[in-house]
């Protein structure tokens, strides 16, 4: 407890835990909706639906190491900041593209963001504090995630229901593009790896 109450006193590790939870806030959105806009605006089958999804996870499959290494390279802020961007321009790209191999496109570019961020925020969280709490770091960041996840599909319903399903992407745009402006004001620690 005592660990813990250090940890959350590190007015720069409370930066990562909102950046964290704005980005799920942002994901989860994205992930409950996709399936249900796939499905009831644009009445694809079964097998379309899965195979959209699975372009998602395909671009991050791909993309997840890269990414790992041009953070370790040149800094969290570095890649956290455009890639925060890219997903927010993507999610808004859902709003916009056409059904077909424009929308699956869009789909596979966001994946390509959407799934290894959270890698990079974890590092991120890491860097900043000593040895001995690495692990009550991450739970606080997996923590500060699933809050903001936990209740932004409730708010993405609301939305939905109010104005259109294809309308929560604008909201999951609007808190991912957010946190990157709040990303990219904050000075960043410099990952340890650089100083060896």
């Amino acid at each position: 407890l005592r660990s813990m109450g250090r940890l959350l006193s590190n007015k720069r590790l409370l930066l990562i835990l909102l950046f964290a939870g704005g980005f799920a806030g942002g994901q989860s959105a994205i992930i409950t909706f996709l399936p249900v806009y796939l499905r009831e605006d644009m009445r694809v089958s079964s097998f379309a639906l899965g195979l959209y999804l699975a372009l998602a996870n395909v671009g991050g499959i791909v993309s997840q190491p890269i990414m790992g290494h041009l953070s370790d390279r040149f800094g969290r802020k570095a890649v956290l900041v455009p890639s925060l961007t890219a997903l927010g321009v993507t999610s808004l790209g859902l709003y916009l593209a056409p059904p077909g191999f424009v929308f699956a496109l869009v789909v596979l570019l966001m994946g390509v963001f959407l799934f290894p961020l959270m890698s990079i925020l974890l590092a991120a969280a890491v860097d900043l504090v000593e040895g001995g709490v690495q692990a009550t770091t991450i739970s606080l960041v997996f923590g500060s995630a699933v809050v903001f996840s936990g209740f932004t599909p409730a708010i993405a319903g609301m939305v939905a229901d109010a104005y259109s399903v294809k309308a929560v992407f604008l909201l999951a745009s609007g808190i991912v593009l957010a946190t990157a402006a709040l990303a990219f004001a904050t000075p960043w620690q410099v990952p340890r790896a650089k100083h060896g």
